[in-house]
């Protein structure tokens, strides 16, 4: 018999909270947006700076972040198996990571707009 349990789940509680300004609503755009150009440094300094004062603010940009370390494993590993060992048949991961970045980042940030809350699919949590 063994004690397995399921891994905890992210706590959903910032879901249900709505933004309380305009200003909430575009940080939380700018961290979905953001991660497209910068990976995870624009949602990183927006959750790192507004978590203790907008559980909605960082709810979104806590799950930009994590969404933007996701992307970034499979970008790593593609660089180190071009780079030394020479695999070039993985060059097309990256565009391909790219796309899956964009689209996801745009549905986020429509629904950060629209002050609802959004999962990333195919999402770490690592915060």
């Amino acid at each position: 018999m063994s004690n397995w349990q399921p891994p905890p789940q992210p706590d959903p509680s910032w879901m249900n909270v709505m933004p309380s300004s305009e200003e909430e609503r575009s940080l939380a755009l700018l961290s979905h947006l953001g991660g497209i150009l910068t990976s995870f440094l624009v949602p990183l300094i927006i959750w790192r700076k507004h978590r203790f004062r907008s559980p909605f603010v960082c709810g979104h940009s806590q799950e930009a972040l994590n969404f933007q370390l996701t992307m970034l494993i499979p970008l790593v590993i593609t660089v180190l198996c071009v780079v030394f060992i020479r695999i070039d048949e993985v060059i097309v991961l990256p565009p391909a990571v790219l796309t899956v970045n964009i689209v996801y980042a745009i549905l986020a940030a429509r629904a950060a707009t629209q002050s609802l809350a959004y999962r990333y699919p195919l999402c770490m949590h690592f915060i």
